[in-house]
């Protein structure tokens, strides 16, 4: 395992320990093994995206703990890796399903293109 737990698992840990939870009363909400939730907690595993929402309902969270939660997730780094390709696809897509002159849908195509061999060095 990592050493150092991540900013969600910081925050997790922490809400547990405050509603005198253990991973175990975690793991049967999230639906995960104790062993899974702390692969999360280090970085080693994606955080669910359904587990926001179950955490949420689990302890009742109010609005600026609503906010700390998706702060910590969003401070968590995911290992998810994405191709020039499936950037391409997505910033094509994008470009062309906005409502662009055919002149300024170029110039983001041009962009993009910068974009993309900005990447590649």
């Amino acid at each position: 395992m990592s050493k150092e737990k991540t900013p969600f698992g910081i925050f997790f840990q922490n809400l547990r320990k405050s509603h005198k939870q253990k991973l175990q009363d975690a793991s049967q909400f999230l639906g995960a093994s104790i062993s899974y939730i702390c692969a999360v907690e280090y970085g080693e595993r994606e955080i669910p995206l359904d587990w926001e929402k179950k955490i949420i309902q689990q302890y009742s969270l109010n609005d600026e703990e609503i906010s700390s939660l998706r702060e910590s997730i969003l401070l968590t780094p995911t290992n998810k890796k994405f191709s020039l390709q499936d950037i391409n696809v997505a910033f094509t897509n994008m470009i062309n399903n906005m409502n662009l002159d055919e002149e300024s849908r170029h110039e983001q195509f041009k962009n993009l293109e910068l974009f993309l061999k900005s990447l590649k060095k």
